[in-house]
């Protein structure tokens, strides 16, 4: 087989393998946990309020995770915007579940083209090597089957929001420290 025809099937797999991985991201269903983050309650405004916890140790104050608030913050500002956004051509209720299936799919990218620039060590993502690594890692970025047992983006869009997003930058982060020791 020629080389074009090689990597024409490679994005196929790719593209086929991205929508149908879309398709599984859009029938997952709300958790419970977006409604006090995205239209927050009390406990998860003190956080937003307080992004350091400052007052965790110095005024004995509580409130629930801390340590989370990048993702929470992320994740009340995302789902603030962008199902507003999607209204314009989608139906409410349709527009939150195409924004929840539009931030697994979009980390679910990233961290397929981070992986495949780990494996190759290339500085673009938009080539030979870096496409076949992506055909030999796509598989195991499941989005159903094998997700509970290995899956990185999660069913819940909290917990995708709390785990995959920040792993995810923490990876675009090393990667330059990683290309320079191993490749």
């Amino acid at each position: 087989m020629s080389k074009k025809l090689l990597i024409a099937l490679g994005l196929l797999f790719l593209l086929l393998d991205l929508g149908y991985s879309f398709m599984q991201y859009l029938h997952t269903a709300m958790d419970g946990d977006m409604a006090i983050i995205i239209v927050p309650d009390k406990e998860v405004q003190k956080l937003l309020d307080h992004p350091f916890g400052i007052e965790v140790l110095t005024k004995q104050l509580a409130y629930p995770d801390p340590n989370r608030f990048f993702a929470t913050w992320s994740m009340h500002e995302y789902f603030s915007r962008m199902p507003f956004f999607l209204q314009k051509i989608y139906q409410p209720v349709d527009s939150v579940y195409i924004s929840m299936a539009l931030v697994k799919i979009v980390l679910h990218i990233f961290l397929l083209s981070l992986l495949s620039l780990y494996v190759t060590g290339k500085r673009w993502v938009f080539n030979k090597e870096c496409l076949l690594a992506a055909v030999l890692i796509s598989p195991f970025l499941q989005a159903n089957g094998f997700r509970n047992y290995m899956g990185i983006i999660d069913d819940s869009t909290t917990y995708t929001f709390l785990y995959a997003l920040p792993l995810s930058l923490l990876l675009w982060y090393f990667l330059p420290l990683f290309r320079e020791k191993f490749h």
